[in-house]
């Protein structure tokens, strides 16, 4: 975190400019974002006549991130597919030990108690709060 900035760039495999146009969107400082999604999209236009040649593979796939704030630190954790069938399973409002055996059914080298030690410890359970728009 730089200027409590989240550093997503080496979690994502983007184009410069779009990392750019990424980057604006959620600067953590209101005045240096864009003013309006039609200047997001603007953006996304003037790269896209200007940058042809530079295509975004999204059949490439994608990773699962948890992202934690503790305090003011903005943490971004790759998640192993046992462990975001663990955190999913949590909170749709599983019990621990049906998570726990998701996880363990979908990647059976999924280690339960280190990856809740890893939970405890990096806070991801800390100040919990439901989201109903996830």
């Amino acid at each position: 975190v730089e200027r409590m900035r989240v550093q997503f760039e080496r979690f994502v495999s983007v184009s410069p400019r779009f990392e750019r146009i990424i980057g604006r969107m959620i600067d953590p400082l209101v005045e240096d974002r864009y003013g309006s999604a039609q200047a997001v999209l603007d953006a996304l236009d003037a790269m896209e006549d200007s940058a042809a040649d530079e295509a975004i593979d999204l059949r490439a796939g994608s990773e699962a991130v948890c992202v934690c704030r503790p305090e003011h630190e903005v943490l971004v954790h790759r998640l192993a597919p046992g462990e975001f069938r663990f955190l999913h399973a949590l909170r749709d409002g599983t019990g621990l030990g049906e998570a726990l055996a998701a996880a363990q059914d979908l990647d059976p080298e999924f280690n339960s108690s280190d990856y809740l030690a890893q939970c405890i410890s990096g806070g991801f359970f800390d100040n919990t709060e439901r989201n109903e728009h996830a």
